[in-house]
């Protein structure tokens, strides 16, 4: 902030009174220098900050994209919940059972997926070909598990038995009952938790 005024006045200062004032006379070749240098680095400024705004203002653009993205997902989530308690509140009997009734968990994760899909798409620019999320279910004392849930069901997933019986991350969070969030599949490679 306090350089381009000091070189706007010195640029003025040359220019106004470089022919009468002794001290830019009798050292031309070192304002010239100091001239050039600073006409250099000023350019060299702006390019600098013309990069810098257009970064911003693409950070800018991604993050309200992401707000709008969540908003809409949160938003369609609690209208489907909504519509879905209306329809079904009217068809309830004095002696139903209203939370069985209105509570439907496969169509809400059903609409989870969905949701979640549509937000990693739209709000972190994800290229839907490498989304793939599942739910597995299962009995493990028979060693029977299969997708209960999956957001394309036209991709070729692995065996869930597969999954559950050998090292894969599904057992990994089964076995530890704990959910997990990979942000680096390098990493979790490392760590033993994500298993190609």
């Amino acid at each position: 902030m306090l350089i381009p005024p000091l070189v706007a006045l010195y640029y003025g200062t040359l220019d106004i009174w470089g022919d009468d004032w002794a001290w830019i006379k009798n050292n031309k070749e070192f304002h010239e220098f100091l001239f050039t240098l600073l006409a250099s680095f000023s350019v060299i400024i702006l390019f600098l900050r013309a990069i810098a705004e257009a970064a911003k203002s693409k950070v800018e653009q991604q993050y309200a994209n992401l707000i709008e993205s969540m908003l809409l997902f949160f938003n369609t989530l609690v209208k489907k919940k909504r519509d879905r308690f209306f329809n079904k509140a009217k068809h309830v009997k004095q002696t139903g059972d209203v939370f069985k009734l209105i509570t439907q968990p496969k169509d809400q994760l059903e609409h989870v997926l969905d949701g979640t899909k549509n937000f990693l798409i739209n709000g972190l620019n994800i290229d839907a070909k490498n989304i793939g999320i599942t739910i597995i279910q299962g009995d493990p004392h028979t060693n029977r598990w299969w997708y209960e849930l999956q957001c394309d069901r036209q991709k070729q997933h692995t065996k869930p038995k597969e999954l559950m019986s050998g090292q894969s991350t599904a057992s990994y969070c089964y076995d530890s009952g704990d959910s997990i969030f990979i942000p680096d599949i390098r990493k979790g490679i490392k760590e033993g938790v994500f298993c190609l």
